[in-house]
């Protein structure tokens, strides 16, 4: 046997082992799960009293209406000055995301422009049921809302 014959032999042996542990070593640089989602909560006549106090269920707190968002969607909600908004997450952002926020625009639509205010607001984790406690939106009346996570 010549010596390029055996050095390519043992190159490609070599390569064939090596590379089971070369797709592992790649998928697990790759965040997995996601994307999040959030059920959200509206109330139409609540003003928050502090951020860890619940709504009440008693009809005391307006309408509520609730909706599941998933991470990068952005819903048209009205949301109305003088109302609340709770939120807990219902599924996982990728792995590797540090945190996740209820961000609310003031336009009925989530493009950044320069008249269309939001305002972002922290999940108190990363895992299923993580929460944003009781919130009442600031200054005027929003018209929607987008769950974004990095």
């Amino acid at each position: 046997m010549h010596f390029s014959t055996l050095v390519t032999s043992l190159l490609f042996t070599t390569l064939s082992l090596a590379s089971p542990f070369v797709k592992r070593a790649v998928a697990a640089g790759k965040p997995t799960g996601g994307p999040a989602s959030a059920k959200i909560t509206i109330y139409n006549a609540y003003k928050c009293v502090s951020a860890t106090t619940v709504p009440p269920t008693d009809g005391s707190a307006g309408t509520a209406s609730t909706v599941t968002i998933a991470e990068g969607t952005c819903s048209i909600l009205p949301i109305p000055f003088g109302g609340a908004i709770t939120a807990a997450l219902a599924a996982t952002p990728k792995t590797g995301a540090p945190g996740c926020f209820v961000q609310i625009h003031t336009q009925s639509g989530c493009g950044l422009t320069l008249n269309n205010e939001y305002h972002g607001f922290p999940f108190d984790g990363t895992i299923i049921e993580s929460k944003v406690g009781c919130l009442t939106p600031p200054v005027v009346s929003y018209g929607a809302v987008e769950i974004v996570c990095g």
